[in-house]
């Protein structure tokens, strides 16, 4: 509520400082990221409304949106993934009798579905003289999956057990995902059943930032049939094989 009325002392924008964002935006954007996922997961029983993107905070939640919006590098490249958040919370709690929801709350997990956001809009202002950048979001993100096929092709072997996925098989299903990733719009071509548990792992084990930013990293996450704007598996941070990032370009 205190962060709601502050953000409402200044009546000409939606940042803390105005219309223009500021070092406060800056310092205070790890914590309300936070804050928005793990406060419904922990508090959604109490009575008491704890979600920081619903309508009872207006303020916050324009906050939000005008990161998401106008701020270009927040969803490209900056924006924290909400399953970590809540992955974390949930490494926090383990062994301590705390309940909790076990999901990321509606509003994080819609933020970038909802009608207002314009991600190809906002991709290409983030990517205007940025040639390294992909002229796209899913483009991007087979970009980065192909600057990493090496080591994704030792980690997600070595992680496929279950489904027995030689690396043979994961190098032939990760050409196929970057091939439906660039070619987003031909709804002609179905992934095959290796691609599809491919898609479904890698939707776990690749994180924003960390290693793509949330825009790409929801191309991929869409590819999935059983994709929702819900991720009702919170990830835990420990199961995340570590990877050596892409070259700086």
């Amino acid at each position: 509520e205190e962060i709601d009325e502050v953000l409402e002392e200044y009546d000409d924008g939606p940042f803390f400082c105005g219309d223009m964002i500021t070092a406060a935006d800056i310092a205070w954007a790890p914590y309300l990221e936070r804050y928005a996922v793990q406060l419904p997961m922990l508090y959604s029983d109490s009575g008491a409304d704890l979600e920081p993107r619903s309508r009872e905070y207006p303020a916050i939640k324009e906050w939000f949106e005008a990161m998401e919006d106008l701020i270009p590098c927040w969803a490209c490249r900056v924006m924290g993934d909400p399953n970590v958040y809540a992955g974390l919370l949930e490494v926090a709690v383990k062994g301590e009798g705390v309940e909790y929801v076990d999901r990321v709350p509606k509003t994080v997990a819609n933020a970038l579905h909802r009608n207002s956001f314009h991600g190809d809009r906002i991709w290409n202002r983030y990517a205007s003289g940025k040639p390294y950048l992909a002229a796209t979001p899913a483009e991007e993100c087979a970009a980065q999956l192909v600057r990493n096929r090496l080591t994704l092709l030792e980690t997600a072997s070595a992680a496929t057990t279950q489904t027995h996925l030689s690396k043979d098989d994961v190098d032939v299903a990760l050409r196929e995902i970057c091939d439906s990733l660039i070619n987003v719009e031909d709804d002609s071509d179905e992934l095959s059943p290796k691609a599809h548990d491919l898609v479904a792992q890698l939707r776990h084990e690749l994180t924003a930032p960390k290693d793509m930013g949330m825009l790409p990293l929801r191309s991929l996450r869409l590819l999935s049939p059983s994709a929702k704007k819900i991720d009702p598996q919170p990830l835990n941070p420990s199961d995340i094989p570590k990877r050596t990032p892409p070259p700086s370009p």
